[in-house]
Order: C-alpha cells, then structure tokens, then sequence
C-alpha cells in the first residue's frame, strides 16, 4: 500500500537515497536553485535531494491564502491597465501606444484574474501529486506522467517567478489529455524558452523549491530502477 504526505512545508530529511547521485541521460538543470544556496551551491543542493523520502506518494495541495492574492494582485493590475487604456490617470501618460498597452494589459490580467478566480472555487485537494511512479498536475494534464518518459527536468526563470519545465516524450505528451490553458500556452511558453510541459508553485502549499527537489528526488530515483531493472 502506498505511503500519502501531505506538503505543506519543505520537506525534511529522511533517509540518504543509495547509490550513485546520478546516473543516465536524464538532463537536470536548476542554477536558480542552487544559487539560492549561497556558497554551499551545487554540494548542498545534491545533498538535500538525496535525503529525500522517494518511497512514499507525495500530494501537494492548493493553498486558498495564496491564490487570494494572485486574485488581488490580478485585479489590481487588471484596474492599473484599465485607467492606461482609458487615459484615467491624472496627469499621467496618454497616448495611442499608452492605450494599446492598457488594452492588452486589461485581457491580460482580466485572463489571469479569471484563471486564478475559478481555481481558488474550483481546485480544492491534491493539485500536484509526485509518486515513485511519475507526476500529475491537474492543471496540466489529468493523467500521471510516467519518470520513464520525463527526458529532462529544468527551472525557467523570468522577473523572479521561477517554473519547472519537463521535456516529455513527444509521444508520451501527444497522448495526454492537457488542459485547455495547458494547450494555450503551450507554443508560448516554447518560444520564450520554457520548451515542455511548464509546473509552478503558485498558489500551492509548497515553494518552488521543494517543489523542484521533490521531482527531481523521484525522478532520480526512478532512474535507478530503470537501470537495475535492465542489468537483470
């Protein structure tokens, strides 16, 4: 029977994960993270990863609090963009160029707003759940995607927002039923460099970090698996 934990905090140590800290072709990359760390870099980053727990099945639920302030971050810029386009800004910029960008800026956010307005009522539970077997985020796709599948696992890192990006399978990934936000962003997303499928840690109970350690523990250790496996 599988073990569930329920994150609502890094993750602490449980036990060193055995043999080699990798192994493979499996490609992951994170600089953000593990300049995060300050001089200890890359060694502590290792480390941390390997005294990750991989046997359980880890749930990582959605937090109301922090989706409450996308909301109102959302609105607030969707009412910044309003007054740009509609020139309601006392003494401030006018202009044709200063209403187009008010107008993308209202879709923009008013878009945001709405997708961050129907998670808060709608998501409720386990929104990213990482097994010994693969990982599932309901706000990509329904179905698990298996480690074997997952060629790469990177952070894509823009104005301090970090996402993690997994490189799936083309055919792997042809086969998921993504999510129509998920589709939408999916070319977008390529071609500002997050090329795959994109996972964040807004408006969960964990932090992008452990987040990233979580995934890349498990996905490591399934490789292990994989390569033993193949030498029987």
């Amino acid at each position: 029977m599988s073990r569930y934990i329920d994150i609502s905090a890094p993750p602490q140590a449980a036990h060193r994960l055995a043999g080699p800290s990798g192994v493979g072709m499996l490609r992951f990359i994170d600089s953000a993270s593990a300049h995060s760390y300050g001089s200890a870099g890359w060694n502590r980053w290792h480390t941390e990863v390997g005294m990750i727990d991989t046997s359980a099945t880890v749930e990582i639920r959605s937090s109301p609090w922090k989706m409450l302030g996308v909301v109102a971050a959302g609105v607030l810029m969707t009412a910044l963009c309003a007054l740009l386009a509609f020139n309601l800004l006392p003494g401030g910029l006018t202009g044709i160029l200063v209403q187009s960008i008010g107008g993308v800026g209202i879709v923009f956010f008013g878009l945001c707003t709405s997708v961050g307005l129907w998670r808060l009522f709608r998501e409720r539970g386990s929104v990213v759940t990482i097994s010994p077997e693969g990982i599932r985020d309901i706000r990509v796709a329904r179905e698990f995607i298996p480690w074997r599948a997952v060629n790469g696992i990177s952070t894509w890192k823009h104005q301090g927002q970090k996402v993690m990006v997994l490189a799936v399978d083309p055919a792997v990934e042809g086969a998921l039923t993504l999510t129509a936000i998920a589709k939408w962003t999916r070319g977008a997303n390529s071609a500002i460099g997050a090329n795959g499928l994109c996972i964040t840690a807004l408006g969960l109970q964990a932090d992008y970090d452990t987040l990233f350690a979580t995934a890349l523990a498990y996905a490591r250790a399934a490789e292990r698996r994989d390569v033993q496996i193949s030498r029987v």
